[in-house]
């Protein structure tokens, strides 16, 4: 399973200018790590409440990418934490990390040559 179904962002990135692009890839980026950051300061912290939050916006941001992976596990988490299994544990957390990198990853490798066709 690839990391990020290209043609879900595709369809997002479609008919943009190629700087546009390069700004929408950095926002997801940028959006990803917020929420990763989120996510483990929640988790580390044991606020639930806020955990449940970022879990579901970390999730939002994968699915408006095509990171279904992702997605998949940040899903699971949040009917975790619905069920009030407040007993997530490290390995759940490292595995959501993990996913998140690797799109983080992905996304970095499509934003390195439109950013390089941004500069010439």
């Amino acid at each position: 399973m690839a990391v990020i179904d290209e043609g879900v962002l595709a369809e997002i990135l479609d008919g943009l200018s190629p700087a546009d692009r390069s700004h929408f890839v950095e926002t997801f980026i940028s959006d990803v790590k917020t929420q990763l950051e989120r996510t483990l300061i929640a988790h580390s912290g044991f606020d639930l409440d806020e955990l449940a939050r970022a879990v579901h916006a970390l999730k939002g941001v994968a699915l408006t990418i095509g990171a279904d992976n992702l997605a998949a596990h940040a899903a699971e988490l949040n009917r975790r934490l619905a069920d009030e299994e407040t007993g997530l544990t490290g390995a759940a957390m490292d595995e959501l990390a993990s996913r998140a990198i690797a799109v983080l990853a992905a996304l970095a490798d499509m934003h390195e040559p439109m950013a390089a066709a941004n500069h010439i």
